[in-house]
């Protein structure tokens, strides 16, 4: 249960630093496993879609 609380975590700071940002698509440093996190942020709703290129790492769709 403590690694899915960790995931938990990493996922709120990537919405965190997404959340900065002002562009609605971009790269940022995964913050679970230092890697390349992709997202798309929707103009529309704002809701935040996203993908680290680790195998196995955050990936997530709101």
């Amino acid at each position: 249960m403590e690694q899915l609380t960790e995931a938990y975590k990493s996922l709120i700071k990537a919405l965190e630093i997404i959340a900065g940002k002002a562009e609605n698509r971009g790269v940022i440093e995964c913050p679970q496993c230092g890697g390349q996190l992709r997202y798309a942020r929707a103009k529309s709703n704002g809701h935040v879609h996203g993908h680290c290129k680790t195998e196995g790492c955050l990936s997530w769709m709101q």
